[in-house]
């Protein structure tokens, strides 16, 4: 029994000198890494591109774009009255509108337009500058105080 037991161990011995011991073989496991990146397509439209890498296939596993918080959206075919309103909504603001139901400023753009402002008033104030409304008699007032924008005519 001593015997064997020498043996077996200077067989051991032996094989760990020579480095024959095998050691298990690993097989390539698929690794998921992510990269984050945002990169703007045009002012106030950005493309998140944070996207899972596949170690093995090395293709992108998902991509998706999004709209940042401080983009302002103004669709085609709505009126003034509308995009203040739901802006007003998605900000927590409420909107006192006294401009009267007959007069309308209705947006014929073709796509979708965005903003970039980093609040509410900054928003009314950059859309109502960009399209001069001061000049058509069109003013609007700020209350931070409560969140309220007035909106009127003069």
């Amino acid at each position: 029994m001593k015997k064997l037991i020498l043996c077996l161990s200077i067989l051991f011995l032996t094989a760990c000198s020579n480095n024959e011991v095998k050691k298990p073989v690993k097989k390539p496991i698929a690794v998921q890494s992510t990269q984050k990146d945002i990169v703007q397509v045009k002012e106030g439209v950005y493309l998140d591109t944070t996207f899972k890498v596949d170690s093995v296939k090395r293709k992108p596993t998902s991509i998706s774009v999004l709209k940042k918080s401080n983009s302002w959206k103004v669709s085609p075919g709505t009126d003034l009255k509308t995009v203040l309103e739901s802006w007003a909504d998605q900000s927590n603001w409420s909107l006192a509108w006294e401009a009267g139901l007959s007069k309308k400023i209705i947006f014929k753009n073709k796509n979708d337009i965005y903003l970039t402002a980093n609040s509410y008033p900054a928003a009314v104030k950059k859309l109502f500058s960009s399209l001069s409304l001061h000049k058509k008699g069109w003013y609007y007032r700020s209350y931070s105080e409560n969140s309220m924008m007035r909106v009127y005519l003069k």
